[in-house]
């Protein structure tokens, strides 16, 4: 694979003032590295899948749900797991009255 910086025949050479030719005379005779800072993770570490696990529960009786919710979240503190905690739903739906005409366009 032929690098951004070679020069091909048939292209025109870059000037010798030009930041490009600049860059390509550092370049001659060091070999490249991985970069590990451009992905963001060091080679030393191992990459571990991170499994992400959502519960959904529903119930009437508010008590006994946020006891399951309380068992749950003590359980996996204790396994040394990171929770993100209790989210509450919405139990009540919005209701909006509006006054119709018999030619359905609201009240006049």
């Amino acid at each position: 694979m032929r690098s951004p910086l070679q020069w091909s025949p048939g292209t025109p050479a870059p000037a010798p003032d030009s930041p490009l030719f600049a860059l390509a005379q550092e370049q001659v005779g060091q070999e490249v590295a991985p970069q590990s800072w451009l992905s963001g993770k060091t080679s030393l570490e191992p990459e571990v899948a991170i499994h992400q696990i959502k519960i959904t529960l529903t119930s009437r009786n508010t008590k006994s749900l946020e006891k399951v919710c309380d068992d749950l979240i003590r359980a996996e503190k204790e396994k040394n797991l990171r929770v993100k905690g209790l989210v509450r739903m919405p139990t009540k739906t919005l209701r909006i009255t509006t006054r119709k005409t018999p030619c359905h366009e609201g009240s006049k």
